[in-house]
């Protein structure tokens, strides 16, 4: 049973890391239609009846939810009770009242780049030369913070050793530095904005269909042999569809199913575990690009040539503070790097934030590189 700590100041940027509001969560948070105790300043509701039977996936995830139930637990329990973890998570709760950070920066101009179009546009340009390419040097730093620098719907690369800050679209972002891609990537982790109701209903994001997601080109983007990891909502639908559609498109060889736990500071689960509406964790699928001449118990070549990189794990469960930021997913790089060759080429699809010497691509990949979210580090 594998499992690995995440610190809350995750991505490194030299002298800059998040906030530490941005994790400053110590309470669970509490869903109103659960039967909980709801502090006085919360008006109570009652707790409704069901009147209709579980639907077939409704069966379905509850049957998924038993089955690593003890898992989760047990793991939770080995982190908990770890020596490295008594710096982490506090056992002195803070008694202060939960409360969420609203930060508000300025929207990106999206020039009507939908979803949906790019990742049509994605299936046909393949290539950085169809991307309209700008490469961040000491002679043309000037031109990206330009009113006139157009930088949305191409590649741009900060080609310096340092992350730099740049204006763009009324706020300052910081781009960490980079090193230039290769032709093809080692590993791609995706965190595709998964169609659900709740999205539907309150319009939060756009969202996109499995057929949609299946145009990016995956076969072409990933090296001999590189690995794909998939973050996953917790509904049993979008698991059976990536498992038995993109997986099965993409010619994939699953090889790995993690867990995502989020606690609170003082190490609660943040939902409830047995919670019919959230739960606490989230799934990271892993799988595996096959070349013809290998089986799913051979390492990959790249490995081959370096007996010391292990294989990834078929099961692991990493323990954050989930950040107050919706849907901010914690970069795993340092996770990942033990599985991989020395330099190996990475590529975020769907980024909201940036990775050091890795390739983002979305239409939010700079989002949450707004100094805003961060403070200087002496």
């Amino acid at each position: 049973m594998g499992y690995d700590l995440l610190q809350d100041t995750c991505t490194d940027l030299g002298k800059h890391s998040y906030l530490d509001h941005l994790f400053d969560l110590w309470k669970p948070r509490i869903i109103a239609c659960e039967s909980h105790e709801l502090s006085s300043k919360i008006r109570k509701r009652k707790k409704r009846k069901r009147k209709t039977p579980l639907n077939d996936g409704e069966l379905k995830q509850l049957n998924y939810h038993k089955k690593i139930r003890n898992y989760i637990i047990d793991s939770c329990r080995q982190i908990l009770d770890s020596d490295t973890t008594s710096d982490y998570f506090s056992k002195n709760a803070n008694n202060e009242p939960f409360e969420i950070y609203h930060l508000r920066y300025p929207n990106l101009p999206s020039n009507g780049c939908l979803l949906a179009q790019l990742c049509n546009f994605a299936r046909k340009a393949t290539n950085i030369e169809d991307c309209n390419p700008f490469f961040i040097t000491e002679k043309n730093l000037w031109k990206i913070s330009s009113p006139n620098f157009y930088a949305f719907n191409r590649f741009i690369e900060n080609t310096h050793s340092r992350p730099i800050a740049i204006s763009l679209a009324g706020g300052r972002y910081l781009i960490p530095p980079r090193t230039k891609p290769d032709c093809g990537y080692d590993l791609i982790v995706m965190d595709p904005p998964w169609e659900n109701k709740s999205a539907k209903r309150g319009n939060k994001y756009s969202w996109l269909e499995v057929n949609q997601i299946l145009q990016l080109p995956i076969p072409k983007l990933l090296a001999k042999s590189g690995y794909i990891v998939i973050w996953i909502t917790n509904k049993q639908k979008i698991l059976n569809d990536v498992r038995e559609i993109l997986l099965q498109q993409w010619k994939l060889t699953e090889i790995g199913e993690w867990h995502w736990i989020k606690l609170t500071a003082g190490g609660e689960f943040v939902y409830d575990l047995d919670s019919s509406h959230k739960k606490p964790y989230e799934i990271l699928l892993i799988a595996k690009r096959l070349d013809v001449s290998e089986s799913p118990t051979n390492v990959c070549h790249s490995k081959a040539r370096n007996i010391s990189i292990p294989d990834f794990p078929r099961h692991k469960v990493i323990c954050s503070v989930p950040s107050l930021v919706h849907s901010h997913k914690p970069p795993l790089n340092s996770i990942f790097n033990q599985f991989l060759p020395k330099h190996a080429n990475c590529l975020e699809l769907f980024a909201r934030s940036l990775i050091p010497h890795w390739t983002s691509w979305g239409n939010e990949v700079i989002k949450l590189q707004n100094l805003i979210y961060f403070k200087s580090v002496s």
